[in-house]
C-alpha cells in the first residue's frame, strides 16, 4: 500500500497521462515490441477532444516546474493545493519556463490529487481529437515495425477498424489531422500551420 504524506507536495502527487498530452512518452512508446501492450496505452487516450504538448520540456521538467510552481504560491501541501483551486474557480493555470500553458485541477485519487494537464491555445500544443490522435500514432508505430506497409487506404482502415474501433475513412485526405500528428511525433511541426481534423 502507497502512503502518502499529505502535508508534503512531490512529483507523486501528480496525476499526468503523459501518453495523452506528452510527445515524448508517445515517441518512446513508438519502439514498443508487443503490440497488444502498445494498443494498450492508445486506449488511455480517450475519445474526446485533448490538448497535447510537443514542446522541448520533457516530462520531469513540467513535473519539477509546476511544483516549483506551486512552491512559490505557498502551496505545500494537499490541503493548501485545495484552498488554492477553491479560492480560484477549482482550477489553476500557469506558464512554464517555455512559455507553454498548464491547468491544475483537483484530482480524483487521494495520493495524486494535482490533475495536470496542457492549456488550451498554448505554445507548443496542439488540440486535436482522440481518434486522429490515435490513428497518427498506430500508423508510425506499425509503418515503424513493419506491419503496415505505407499508408494506402484500405490498409489504414483495417488497422482502424481492427486497432482501434474506429470507422473508415473515405479518403486518406480526410486524415489532415494524423498527417500534422505525425509530423509533430517527428519534430517537424510548424506551428503557424492550422490543426483541422
Amino acid at each position: 500500500m502507497l502512503v502518502v504524506n499529505l502535508d508534503m507536495l512531490t512529483r507523486d502527487n501528480i496525476l499526468f497521462n503523459a501518453f495523452k498530452h506528452h510527445a515524448e512518452l508517445v515517441r518512446q512508446c513508438l519502439s514498443e515490441q508487443d503490440l497488444e501492450t502498445f494498443f494498450n496505452h492508445l486506449k488511455t487516450i480517450g475519445h474526446c477532444q485533448l490538448d497535447f504538448y510537443y514542446g522541448s520540456l520533457s516530462i520531469r521538467l513540467v513535473g519539477s516546474q509546476i511544483l516549483e510552481h506551486l512552491a512559490s504560491l505557498g502551496v505545500n501541501s494537499f490541503k493548501s493545493y485545495q484552498e488554492l483551486l477553491e479560492r480560484r474557480n477549482y482550477y489553476h493555470t500557469l506558464r512554464l519556463s517555455d512559455h507553454s500553458g498548464w491547468v491544475l485541477r483537483m484530482g480524483k485519487v487521494e495520493e495524486k490529487f494535482i490533475h495536470l494537464h496542457p492549456a488550451r491555445n498554448s505554445p507548443h500544443t496542439i488540440r486535436i481529437t482522440a481518434s486522429a490522435m490515435k490513428t497518427a500514432v498506430a500508423m508510425i508505430y506499425q509503418v515503424k515495425n513493419g506491419t503496415m506497409h505505407g499508408y494506402e487506404l484500405d490498409a489504414v482502415n483495417a488497422m482502424r477498424h481492427q486497432f482501434l474501433g474506429l470507422p473508415p475513412v473515405k479518403k486518406l485526405t480526410d486524415l489532415k489531422a494524423v498527417e500534422r500528428i505525425k509530423t509533430i511525433v517527428f519534430g517537424q511541426f510548424r506551428e503557424s500551420e492550422p490543426m483541422e481534423n
